[in-house]
């Protein structure tokens, strides 16, 4: 899979750049809860938009949106899928952790320190940034569960 173009990430950043700017008080401080603006992006068919939206939110680790982020942990693109994986576990999602695993296990480099520090958080496990050993322990942790952990290419962060 090809890296994803800089004009449409600069495109998706300004997009959320504005949803995140409506919410920032007057000051500069953050509020503690995101925008249902960065909600409603994850609607969009723009996997770039929704890439940064996600991002954004698990900055926030605000749980509004978790119900518009689980049916993204099944998308084809892994731009949409990995970031959906990471917010969800920045806010302690179990649903997550085959994904944040299978994240690492295809080498998707930008997402390895999130990914390691939320599977600890969410499973009380450590296996660091050791995603085969962490596929193991999640396989023999749920017996008769399947979960495709097939490496497949993820896009490059630029």
């Amino acid at each position: 899979m090809k890296s994803r173009p800089s004009k449409w990430v600069g495109v998706a950043g300004v997009a959320v750049g504005l949803a995140n700017a409506a919410v920032i008080w007057f000051n500069g401080n953050r509020p503690t809860r995101a925008s249902p603006l960065l909600v409603k992006l994850l609607s969009s068919n723009d996997p770039e938009r929704v890439g940064s939206a996600l991002r954004t939110l698990a900055d926030y680790r605000d749980p509004v949106a978790v119900p518009a982020a689980l049916p993204l942990l099944k998308s084809e693109d892994p731009w949409v899928w990995i970031h959906a994986a990471l917010y969800l576990g920045a806010v302690r999602r179990p649903e997550a952790v085959p994904y944040l695993i299978k994240a690492g296990l295809i080498k998707c480099e930008w997402a390895h320190d999130d990914a390691g520090h939320d599977l600890r958080a969410i499973t009380g496990q450590d296996f660091g940034t050791d995603f085969e050993k962490w596929r193991q322990w999640w396989e023999k942790s749920n017996p008769g569960a399947s979960f495709d952990f097939e490496k497949r290419p993820v896009p490059t962060a630029e």
